[in-house]
């Protein structure tokens, strides 16, 4: 069995596109704690139900690949500016895939200010129905649904404390209003907004410290449509 060599530029070109298809086959397994730590910074909106998922696995071979031909150019003995210039390389790749992530998941949310969501469902988490809204209601809880803002970063600690940590991510008889969007940007867009305990959330998923990621937003209005919630 005759031994491969790799000689030419041809050579390390090809083997260079081979073991980055590998490594990017491979990320899928390693992927996970890069998506989650991406969901716990992105738009508060957005759940792991529509977090383009792609982007874990091009940063995994970015890190991977650049600590590779780190090596290669270490054994090989080659001029230090390389040995500089590949980490910077990385570095940047990885920074613009990261800000790609972030306008991306911008953009998919963005499909809330067109005004053409529309109300798959509202109902306690995992339940029945327990309140009945007319056509004019609905409308009016889309429009205070998609107008919401984040709580500030101390109101989010202490909401924290005093739901998140007291009843679980999901408190008994949660309601969930549930908001579907046309695909767009390549991605379909689901609103899922969460009232329990006299506040109003989002539940995004799960850390990697397998701890829900719950964002809680500054009530509009939106609470007076479920009294005792």
């Amino acid at each position: 069995m005759k031994e491969i060599k790799i000689k030419t530029k041809k050579d390390w070109c090809i083997a260079f596109v081979f073991v980055t298809l590998i490594v990017y086959v491979i990320s899928n397994f390693f992927t996970m704690s890069i998506q989650n730590r991406l969901l716990c910074y992105g738009n508060p909106m957005l759940t792991i139900m529509n977090q383009p998922k792609s982007y874990g696995n091009v940063a995994f071979t970015i890190i991977v690949m650049t600590i590779l031909v780190e090596i290669i150019l270490f054994r090989r003995h080659k001029k230090a500016v390389l040995k500089m210039i590949c980490p910077v390389a990385g570095v940047l790749l990885l920074v613009a895939v990261i800000a790609g992530y972030f306008t991306h998941v911008n953009l998919i949310v963005s499909s809330k200010n067109e005004g053409n969501g529309a109300m798959r469902n509202i109902s306690t988490w995992g339940g029945e129905a327990d309140f009945t809204f007319t056509k004019e209601e609905e409308e009016e809880i889309i429009k205070l649904c998609e107008q919401l803002k984040p709580v500030s970063k101390e109101k989010q600690k202490e909401l924290e404390e005093r739901v998140l940590n007291k009843y679980g991510s999901m408190p008994d008889g949660t309601e969930l209003i549930w908001i579907s969007y046309p695909k767009k940007y390549g991605h379909s867009f689901d609103l899922m907004i969460c009232v329990a305990k006299q506040s109003i959330f989002v539940y995004k998923g799960l850390d990697n410290r397998q701890k829900a990621i719950n964002i809680f937003f500054e009530d509009n209005g939106l609470l007076e449509y479920f009294p005792g919630k």
